[in-house]
């Protein structure tokens, strides 16, 4: 679940999934969000994982996470496009964002509550070039252990998004902007999945694009 909104400039980290839902704005789980992370990923339509025996280590590890990243951002596009599916806890796509994230996440219920707002609102998210995802997250350095099923990784966001009214003015512009940022992946009976993604109210990344 970036997992976990688009932002404007503050001088401090916050839930990545709130970045991308602060375009025009800004952590208790839901039960809609808690019955669907304990579902399974072909039932609630997640790309298949890699097929990883312990995803323990190394490049397995490094895999997984990866995975995890590139299915959130996938889906979070997908919501802040059509946000009114944020307020449907048995929507697909609200299924497949809580399946990502470790169960009953407060960052994913936040999330989506400023998305269902963004609906009555009358706005939208897009991606503001074409070819180019909304959001996009890559891991930005080395995968550390910090206790016992927890680890902890450096992330590049880059953000390139263009906020729509609801008679498609512009509301918000970003063509592209990469921000150094933060996340936490633990283990959940067997699966790695997300914890905790945040983003620096600053730009430039450790290791450049990629």
């Amino acid at each position: 679940v970036h997992s976990s909104t688009p932002p404007r400039a503050r001088p401090r980290a916050l839930p990545l999934l709130l970045a991308a839902g602060l375009a025009v704005t800004a952590t208790g789980g839901c039960g809609g969000d808690a019955d669907a992370s304990g579902a399974g990923a072909e039932e609630i339509g997640l790309d298949a994982r890699p097929d990883l025996a312990d995803a323990g280590d190394g490049d397995d590890l490094h895999a997984e996470i990866e995975h995890l990243l590139a299915e959130r951002d996938r889906v979070v596009d997908e919501i802040v496009a059509a946000p009114a599916v944020a307020a449907d806890p048995d929507h697909p796509l609200v299924r497949q964002l809580a399946a990502l994230y470790e169960p009953g996440s407060t960052e994913v219920a936040a999330a989506l509550e400023t998305w269902a707002g963004h609906a009555v609102a009358g706005e939208r998210t897009l991606p503001a070039t074409e070819g180019r995802p909304a959001f996009a997250t890559r891991l930005d350095g080395e995968i550390e252990r910090v206790g016992d099923g927890e680890v902890r990784f450096p992330t590049c966001n880059e953000h390139s998004y263009a906020v729509l009214d609801a008679g498609d003015q512009l509301v918000e512009l970003q063509p592209q902007v990469e921000m150094p940022g933060e996340g936490t992946a633990v283990r959940v009976d067997g699966e790695w999945r997300l914890r905790q993604l945040t983003v620096e109210r600053t730009t430039g990344c450790r290791e450049g694009g990629g």
